[in-house]
């Protein structure tokens, strides 16, 4: 059950920065990864995220090849978005080395944007999880 685990927490989330970090438990993650995912659900997921978080432009998540794992949050200002902090050559092994795995923000100096992005993550994990056998 979704409460009875934390599966992400934000780094770093204090005033005097623009950006901050948001680690995800490493189970959650691989398990993300290993979850396959049409093009045709990508599209649904980012529109339903659209509707659901008032979030108006072009795709907010961004995913690893055919895998459910998001790679980007992108927010109505392009220049501001979560990604994930990893070498995408080598995130087989760094999930098989059970490597902790972060996202990093980039321009999120405002209220707004990190409560976008933190919305955006929430929205995520909150629909995968159950999907998962987690």
């Amino acid at each position: 059950m979704l409460e009875d685990k934390i599966i992400w927490q934000p780094i770093n989330l204090c005033e005097g920065s623009d950006d901050f970090s948001i680690i995800v438990d490493k189970e959650f993650i691989r398990k993300a990864f290993e979850l396959k995912i049409e093009e045709k659900g990508k599209m649904n997921f980012n529109q339903l995220a659209k509707t659901k978080l008032g979030i108006n432009r072009g795709d907010i998540f961004e995913f690893y090849q055919n895998s459910s794992l998001i790679t980007m949050i992108r927010l109505q200002e392009a220049q501001s978005w979560l990604e994930l902090d990893t070498n995408f050559n080598s995130i087989t092994e760094q999930l098989k080395k059970n490597t902790v795995l972060s996202y990093k923000t980039h321009n999120s100096n405002s209220i707004s944007q990190r409560i976008d992005i933190l919305n955006s993550m929430s929205f995520w994990v909150e629909y995968l999880q159950p999907n998962l056998d987690y």
